[in-house]
């Protein structure tokens, strides 16, 4: 009898012993569960993209027109560092490797944000691009050469400096009005300041429904080294319209650069005929020098994107270039391309 009595003591704490250690597991998974999720949010997020294609201009051959080209090769490294501060890092691998951005942003309200480092200049609309999600193949001609151009010199519309984003009156999706105030170096990405002064802007778009932007934008500073440093200045106005299935977007830029006046300004529209396929048609114009009636230059062109999931898609583009300057015969371009996001 004593020794069925022990048995069955012994039975019922063995039992509570496993019924303590499988709430004893069971907190402790909740526990690691908590806190792999506590470390989720500020895990960073590697993407990027591949845009390769291939070009033929006639009724001539044109250097860096013709043949296979590896474009882009993007890594894009985006990640929070605290619930307020997030960062960002991006890298193009395509060619000679360059940092392209290299950020961090407090974000203290919800609808406001200080960013400092290297980022594309808040000015326009398709300056804000990247070759992933604009839909032709190449920018406007206004943007190559007045926004990530400065007398030739390419700066792929980024710059170093500071920013304060910000966003009023609060609607469901959307803001009716964004503002963008900075301050940059005026140079170039990746290179200090060449002169004292400082390049200002400010943005401002209003967005009275959803689908619909207008954007004004205007930047002034001083281009070139101290001792032969000369005026800069740009203003933008802008309207784009995109419901997820008919986009128009158009923007009328003017620029001064070392005392030329530039002017250009490019419409496009575009509509998902299905849910894949998208077909794009542009108008582009740009006069290098308004003081010589030459140096005017149109671009038409007709495109076709085939969209893949992640922003991936297959282009073409076929445009066709006509200049004011009878010296210059008019070319036709077709660009084939394949993006691949990951």
């Amino acid at each position: 009898m004593k020794v069925k009595k022990s048995l069955i003591l012994s039975a019922g704490l063995f039992l509570t012993l496993c019924q303590n250690i499988k709430a004893e597991l069971k907190i402790e998974r909740k526990d690691s569960i908590k806190q792999i999720a506590a470390v989720v949010p500020y895990l960073p997020k590697i993407s990027g993209y591949i845009n390769a294609r291939f070009q033929s201009t006639s009724p001539t051959f044109v250097t860096g027109k013709n043949g296979f080209e590896v474009k882009n090769a993007i890594v894009d490294i985006i990640g929070n560092a605290t619930k307020t501060i997030n960062y960002r890092l991006r890298f193009e691998l395509a060619g000679s490797p360059q940092v392209l951005d290299a950020y961090a942003e407090w974000k203290p309200l919800k609808y406001i944000g200080l960013q400092v480092g290297q980022f594309q200049v808040p000015y326009t609309f398709e300056n804000q691009y990247v070759p992933k999600t604009l839909e032709t193949a190449e920018n406007s001609q206004i943007i190559s050469n007045l926004i990530s151009a400065t007398n030739g010199v390419k700066n792929k519309g980024r710059d170093i400096g500071i920013s304060i984003n910000g966003s009023v009156f609060q609607k469901t999706g959307y803001n009716l009005i964004d503002y963008k105030v900075a301050a940059f170096n005026g140079n170039t990405f990746n290179t200090v300041d060449d002169n004292s002064t400082i390049d200002v802007l400010g943005s401002v778009y209003i967005n009275p429904i959803k689908p619909l932007s207008f954007a004004a934008s205007y930047l002034t500073g001083k281009y070139g080294p101290e001792a032969t440093k000369t005026e800069k200045s740009r203003a933008a106005v802008g309207l784009k319209y995109d419901d997820g299935k008919a986009l128009f977007r158009g923007e009328y830029i003017t620029g001064r650069t070392n005392n030329i006046d530039a002017a250009g300004y490019y419409a496009m529209a575009g509509y998902f005929v299905t849910k894949n396929i998208q077909p794009i048609l542009k108008y582009d114009f740009l006069e290098t020098n308004k003081s010589i009636a030459t140096t005017g230059n149109t671009q038409y062109l007709i495109g076709l994107n085939y969209w893949l999931p992640n922003k991936s898609r297959i282009l073409l583009d076929y445009t066709y270039n006509t200049s004011k300057n009878p010296a210059i015969a008019s070319t036709g371009n077709i660009t084939a391309g394949l993006i691949v996001a990951f």
